[in-house]
């Protein structure tokens, strides 16, 4: 069986959506059947893993293509030129001008974003996706593929939700079984501007994927039945794969820590609140009254950005405690988690979903501290993880952190055991549930 998968996320691309679809891509053939990736060139990924390496999956099967500019980046470039020439850069006496990047004008859509109507209108220019520029040239990519090679289904992962607009097309034309994946809700609203026009155009979108799709995957059960509840008519068709981690032989003993270290990797995104974690952390500290600036604690933000961190470091004043740093290369990742006693997820605001990097830190065997949602997918999944604590509110984060301090303090391995849970978590197994949907769509 051979299957065209369509993802705009793939190694080198840094981004954990690109985990998912190479760990299918490179599991599928133990089930026999032969996927044929389509994505994007590497001068297109926002961050690439610059050691990344892709193993089992030939390349002569993966098709990279351009991805064509769309009009939410001609109107920032549009409107930085118009900005420079109307407000002049002025830079302090002394300090000479600098020569301004090729990615100054996408940076200044940070300027766009001030008021409520430039927000309303930036929304609708990201409006149907804002890798949309993809759209032609990908398929363009697939018709020549398409004419080399008999397919017998199609696979897409979302984000970004072009990859089902490409996916929807080619099935369409060639008649071919289509599988839509949903890592991420798309079919409302996702910029948070309360508009219902928007939530009304997206809907239209998702609409005519929703019909002709032969099968949904859903990453959460949350996130099904959710589906489920707005959408009736998809509940015969729809199914949960949820993401899952690469397990490794457990470790015959984990380090003894010199340090009560706790560790968060990956970006803050805007509707990952910090707050609860920092403040119950504060609170924590005040209570502990350690001596001095002798604190035998360590946080550490790892990643490509920090949301409102910095700024709340520093009202709570724990610049002595919490560091930032850019982001690592991903083995180097594993290798930090290693060192810490606890890792830290934010994940509240996002009942539907659970966070990618969740999975990665149950493989690193450490224990959990998730600032998430009471009544979430995240909170589901860790009521069955051994050293995992989800924490709702400042003061849950507060008895978590005594709870975990005395167990270091007692001389607690760092090392948590989740074996059961892992090898359901495992791309192994999940891939297994994909190569079943795919080949029930063949007979």
């Amino acid at each position: 069986m051979r299957v065209l998968l369509i993802t705009y996320h793939f190694p080198p691309d840094a981004e954990v959506g690109a985990v998912r679809p190479y760990q299918f891509a490179r599991l599928l053939p133990e089930h026999g059947i032969e996927p044929w990736i389509l994505t994007v060139k590497p001068e297109f990924i926002e961050r690439q893993e610059k050691q990344a390496t892709i193993e089992g999956v030939p390349p002569e099967r993966i098709i990279r293509t351009t991805v064509g500019q769309t009009r939410r980046v001609r109107f920032i470039h549009f409107a930085s030129r118009l900005k420079s020439k109307l407000l002049p850069r002025r830079e302090p006496l002394g300090v000479a001008a600098s020569t301004p990047s090729s990615t100054d004008n996408i940076n200044s859509e940070g300027f766009l974003r001030s008021t409520p109507f430039r927000r309303f209108l930036l929304a609708w220019l990201w409006f149907p996706d804002p890798m949309g520029g993809w759209r032609e040239p990908a398929l363009q990519a697939a018709e020549k593929l398409l004419a080399q090679q008999k397919f017998d289904a199609v696979f897409s992962t979302s984000p970004p939700r072009v990859v089902h607009s490409i996916a929807l097309e080619l099935a369409r034309r060639h008649n071919l079984p289509w599988i839509m994946d949903l890592r991420d809700p798309w079919y409302k609203d996702v910029d948070e501007i309360n508009s219902k026009m928007l939530d009304c155009a997206y809907e239209r979108l998702f609409l005519p994927c929703l019909k002709r799709a032969d099968k949904i995957v859903l990453n959460t059960s949350r996130l099904l039945d959710n589906v489920v509840q707005n959408y009736p008519q998809a509940a015969a068709k729809s199914i949960a794969i949820p993401n899952g981690c690469s397990v490794t032989v457990a470790a015959d003993d984990a380090p003894v820590m010199p340090q009560f270290s706790i560790g968060h990797y990956g970006s803050v995104y805007s509707k990952r609140d910090p707050g609860p974690f920092l403040r119950g952390l504060r609170a924590w500290l005040e209570g502990k009254k350690f001596a001095g600036e002798n604190v035998p604690l360590r946080v550490r933000f790892i990643g490509p950005e920090f949301g409102t961190v910095p700024a709340l470091i520093a009202e709570l004043g724990l610049e002595s405690v919490v560091t930032l740093s850019p982001p690592v290369p991903r083995e180097r990742v594993r290798e930090l988690m290693a060192e810490d006693y606890i890792l830290l997820l934010l994940a509240n605001k996002q009942p539907l979903q659970i966070p990618g990097k969740l999975y990665e830190y149950l493989a690193a065997r450490r224990r959990i501290l998730a600032s998430a949602d009471e009544a979430g997918a995240t909170a589901d999944l860790l009521k069955n993880a051994s050293g995992a604590v989800s924490a709702y509110s400042e003061e849950r984060v507060t008895e978590a952190l005594e709870q975990f301090w005395r167990e270091f303090q007692s001389g607690q391995s760092a090392a948590v055991s989740n074996e059961k849970l892992l090898d359901e978590c495992s791309y192994t197994s999940r891939t297994a549930r994909l190569a079943e949907a795919l080949w029930a769509l063949k007979t």
